[in-house]
């Protein structure tokens, strides 16, 4: 199974969710219904985690120590990872990965 992984560092808590990636069939070009070609489907979320937290002290502005927003982080993936090896074993693979994070609101 193939999956993809989303991973967001907002400045209120971590997120990550998981989405298995299929195809689905339709009709050919001919329109020929016993010849089938495949499309990318639309993909399904299989495995979320969060982690609150508050990134950005809503007062000061400080931002918590790295160590705690990496710790977040790593705690998220890995708690995806282990629902997705909870329904599919080691039979899927992470084809893509994409971040988010709060720090671009910062850099502006």
């Amino acid at each position: 199974m193939e999956v993809i992984v989303a991973v967001d560092i907002g400045s209120s808590s971590v997120k990550c969710n998981a989405y298995k990636v299929g195809t689905v069939s339709e009709p050919d070009a001919a329109g020929d219904a016993a010849t089938l070609a495949s499309s990318p489907a639309p993909l399904t979320m299989i495995a979320q985690s969060a982690k609150l937290m508050r990134a950005v002290h809503p007062h000061s502005g400080k931002i918590v120590p790295m160590n705690q927003i990496f710790q977040a982080t790593e705690e998220c993936i890995t708690n995806v990872l282990s629902t997705c090896e909870a329904i599919w074993g080691h039979d899927f693979s992470v084809v893509a990965v994409g971040f988010s994070s709060f720090t671009m609101n910062l850099i502006g």
